[in-house]
């Protein structure tokens, strides 16, 4: 009996032990969890957004890998793919709706159809690279402290601006005297009815008082998420220009904080980077994707050339021309030209994209080449 008595014993002292062995070693590691936790919760926290130059290059997730680069390419992504694509700039920051954001994100896959070239693939690229500008090319750091109500602007914007978008472009609606011309008494016809139709949606979702605003932010954000569309009308490329140029020509001051940031230089700063981004395949380096983009594009101009003719329309006048090799390189060729110093002010004002300076002029002179060898 003493014997047993003594196992028994040395079994409870076993145990004892080993729970006080555990004991010490869980309050040995539970500090370092709880930092780690603490960690991933600031990533993640709306009170802690991802604003330094040295947080921003730190993938948050493996999905962020190849999405925060300027290399992704939205034409070699499946549907569904795209879709998820299409979430990781809201998750990056941090945004509280994404549960309505996936779903205004499959009501836009609904609504652009199968064009060649203003279709689902175009507004995920247009977004991606609204993204790379913001985080790669550090422009959210333009928008200063209260950035939320401007990053949501821009990036809203880009998943409707082309929403329903016939393949054609604004002149033809107003000499077919469509529905939505008349609607919109001929201006920015297109853009006017893709705000609406987004809008209508978000009304519906009430997708604005969910993303963490303060009212007069939720406000702010549905009438600029209108004007920026509207802005993405081709009319208005030079109206914009004007805007950014007078802009760049004062950020040296407005860095020395001689100047203050003005309501009419944030619109400036929204409108620029989502056209930037509707002209990104500008300063695409690889010569295939721009190509297929070109091409694409190209197939929509000569189908509404077509259309045109067959009501017996007057054609437009760039468009008239398309049927050769030669002069559909012209198009881009001057279309590069025209756009090039655009780029040249975005990047006085976000130096982290000065780099597309020279890949604009190597495109130019990729353009120009194959033409001499279509020519030859």
């Amino acid at each position: 009996m003493k014997k047993r008595t003594r196992n028994i014993k040395g079994r409870r002292g076993r145990r004892r032990s080993l729970v006080f062995k555990l004991f010490i070693g869980v309050g040995c590691c539970l500090p370092l969890l709880l930092c780690f936790v603490a960690a991933e919760n600031s990533c993640y926290s709306s009170d802690s957004p991802i604003t330094s130059k040295t947080e921003k290059n730190i993938l948050l997730e493996d999905e962020f890998q190849f999405y925060q680069s300027w290399s992704y390419n939205a034409l070699d992504r499946e549907s569904d793919e795209l879709k998820r694509d299409m979430l990781l700039p809201f998750k990056y920051y941090n945004c509280p709706a994404l549960n309505e954001i996936r779903t205004l994100v499959e009501f836009v896959e609904m609504k652009m159809g199968n064009k060649p070239f203003h279709n689902f693939r175009h507004v995920s690229a247009v977004l991606h690279f609204a993204f790379a500008l913001l985080t790669l090319g550090d422009g959210q750091a333009v928008f200063g402290e209260s950035f939320r109500k401007y990053i949501y602007s821009i990036l809203l914007s880009i998943l409707l601006h082309d929403l329903e978008h016939p393949g054609n472009n604004n002149d033809y609606e107003v000499k077919i005297k469509s529905e939505i011309a008349t609607k919109y008494n001929n201006e920015s016809v297109l853009e006017n009815h893709s705000s609406r139709v987004g809008i209508d949606k978000i009304i519906e979702l009430n997708l604005l008082p969910k993303l963490g605003l303060a009212p007069d932010e939720v406000t702010y954000v549905q009438n600029e998420i209108h004007n920026t569309i509207l802005y993405t009308d081709p009319s208005k490329h030079g109206k914009l220009s004007t805007r950014l140029q007078e802009l760049s020509s004062r950020w040296a001051r407005i860095k020395l904080h001689d100047e203050e940031l003005t309501d009419y230089d944030f619109q400036t700063l929204i409108y620029a980077f989502v056209h930037a981004s509707d002209l990104n395949n500008l300063v695409q380096k690889y010569k295939e994707v721009t190509f297929e983009w070109y091409r694409r594009i190209v197939a929509e101009f000569q189908s509404q050339s077509r259309l045109e003719k067959a009501k017996r329309l007057q054609v437009t006048p760039f468009m008239s021309t398309l049927d050769s090799e030669s002069a559909r390189i012209k198009m881009q060729i001057d279309f590069t030209s025209h756009n090039s110093l655009y780029f040249k002010d975005l990047a006085k004002i976000i130096p982290n994209i000065e780099h597309f300076n020279d890949i604009i002029e190597e495109n130019y002179i990729w353009w120009k080449d194959r033409l001499k060898s279509t020519a030859g």
